[in-house]
């Protein structure tokens, strides 16, 4: 609490876990204790009752629902019926369900991580991927209409790869 030099906390690293996974990590409006959102907010609160200079941060989950009507419980184990991102990126949950720490919600920072296709072949990568393609088939949806909408601050948690063709064209955009 009282060293200045502490700015934020991070209160989870990639909570995650796919859609035939458990524990995993879900992220809706319900107090399971699998739930994120729900977690988040009682962690942020705790934090921030101790300590109320800090910046908290969020990060993303690995999935979340196509449709939030029809599985917004989380209870598909069908693969087809659900977005994936990285461990950490997908944010979309915050768009159906923000985190909410009430009076320190200018404290709530959401931070997304995301990696090049040295780390990984994301669906994203494949053929030629340029800026618009990226926004289009991850970032925009994911994480960066946090930042359009002025929802919340985003700061990019964690992003990186090798820094070899094709990571340092995904570096650029």
């Amino acid at each position: 609490k009282n060293d200045d030099t502490i700015i934020a906390i991070d209160l989870e690293n990639e909570p995650h876990g796919k859609q035939n996974e458990s524990p995993r990590a879900k992220w809706d409006g319900s107090k399971d204790p699998d739930n994120w959102k729900y977690i988040a907010e009682k962690a942020g609160l705790a934090v921030l009752g101790k300590n109320p200079n800090l910046l908290i941060m969020v990060e993303g989950r690995e999935i979340y629902p196509k449709d939030i009507k029809k599985n917004g419980g989380f209870t598909s184990t069908n693969a087809d019926d659900y977005f994936f991102n990285w461990w950490g990126g997908n944010l979309r949950g915050v768009k159906d369900n923000p985190v909410d720490l009430g009076k320190y919600n200018d404290k709530l920072v959401y931070s997304p991580h995301d990696y090049g296709p040295t780390v990984y072949e994301q669906p994203w990568f494949s053929g030629h991927y340029n800026y618009d393609s990226l926004m289009k088939d991850c970032w925009k949806d994911n994480w960066f209409y946090i930042y359009e909408n002025k929802t919340a601050p985003l700061l990019i948690g964690e992003w990186g790869g090798y820094m070899t063709e094709p990571n340092i064209t995904w570096m650029t955009y």
